[in-house]
């Protein structure tokens, strides 16, 4: 395997089979791409695939494989070093959604369920990505970090740990694809959306079902009034169009944080923030690209109205709390998480969830 890459995928799953599969037919010049991950076949298999797309498409994207060990920063810093990646886009997670999805009888399902959904692990998402942030530092790999793994809530909890993560992929994007697609619009730049994770789900039920705020959305400039009225007829079945279009999405801004190409488009939780933006991404720096009139306080108070709605909130105390429905449900397994825990015990807190997630599954 070579010593450089422009972009290192850690994780093989469904999402970055998505965004690789993509990545291999967009790519506009010579691309060196890495997928690394615990499972060394399905790797091996991603690179194969990924590397036949390319060829099929003439495209000039090399995929190889690597094995990464996840053990703690250090041993991530063996694989990550030597690369010396652009950029790093991490999709691996601690719980995947679609084994709650699949398995919705199983109780350690239904313990999630009673907890109020995934929203209540966000912390479990996020502790991969802190050890790939820390392995970056201990290697002294300077690339953008990109976090596809609950990014609206999980990259505030990393920048209240001091670590430096881009922004996420998915979830806006997801949105603004599929509004600029309904408009007949294929332009960058004349859709913009701010939405929130939630917004994208509301378009996962039947209208009938949908609640909350809806998301926002401006059209050359202009805001359209009622955006939940304007796109009701739009349904986009959860499994379905996440597996599609996450990797779609995510495709060009990997390219744009490796610093092969410029982005206008939408990612969630730029810079920090929480909620998703338009944005732009030159010479792998990325900046907020809102509409005319619309300044980042104003749309950050805007994104604070859906906290409520969060089964696990943070702090900017960096206390990670539950609401009260999740922590009856805690109370009953674990008690000492039950009325939250500061950031920093976030390796802590993941090792009694796992250890409660292990007794509920054997």
């Amino acid at each position: 395997m070579s010593e450089h890459c422009n972009i290192l995928v850690t994780g093989t799953g469904y999402f970055a089979e998505r965004l690789l599969f993509d990545l291999a037919i967009i790519a506009p010049q010579p691309v060196r791409v890495v997928i690394a991950g615990r499972n060394s076949a399905r790797a091996e298999w991603l690179a194969t695939t990924a590397n036949a797309r390319a060829a099929a498409f003439a495209r000039p994207a090399m995929f190889e494989a690597a094995v990464l060990a996840w053990d703690n920063p250090a041993t991530i810093a063996e694989t990550v070093g030597p690369l010396e990646p652009e950029a790093v886009i991490q999709t691996a997670s601690l719980q995947s959604p679609w084994v709650l999805v699949d398995h919705p009888a199983s109780p350690w399902s239904q313990f999630v369920d009673r907890l109020g959904g995934l929203g209540a692990l966000a912390f479990l998402q996020a502790l991969l990505t802190s050890r790939i942030a820390r392995a970056m530092t201990l290697a002294g790999t300077p690339g953008a970090l990109a976090n596809a793994c609950y990014p609206d809530l999980t990259n505030r909890i990393l920048a209240l740990l001091g670590l430096e993560v881009a922004c996420g992929l998915g979830n806006v994007a997801i949105l603004a694809a599929a509004f600029a697609a309904d408009l007949g619009v294929r332009n960058t730049g004349v859709v913009r959306v701010l939405a929130h994770h939630r917004n994208l789900a509301m378009f996962f039920r039947p209208v009938a079902e949908r609640q909350g705020p809806p998301p926002r959305v401006w059209v050359d400039g202009a805001e359209i009034p009622d955006a939940q009225v304007r796109f009701a007829h739009l349904y986009l079945p959860r499994k379905a169009t996440v597996n599609a279009l996450a990797g779609a999405t995510a495709a060009p801004v990997a390219l744009a944080l490796a610093g092969l190409t410029d982005y206008q488009g939408h990612v969630p939780a730029p810079l920090g923030l929480m909620g998703g933006y338009p944005v732009v991404l030159r010479d792998g720096r990325l900046a907020l690209d809102l509409p005319p009139g619309l300044t980042a306080e104003a749309a950050a108070l805007w994104f604070r109205g859906f906290e409520a709605l969060e089964p696990l909130t943070v702090g900017a105390d960096g206390k990670l709390s539950f609401n009260e429905r999740a922590a009856t449900a805690l109370r009953s397994h674990l008690p000492a998480l039950a009325d939250g825990f500061p950031v920093h015990d976030l390796e802590s807190a993941c090792a009694a969830m796992l250890a409660l997630r292990q007794r509920l599954t054997t």
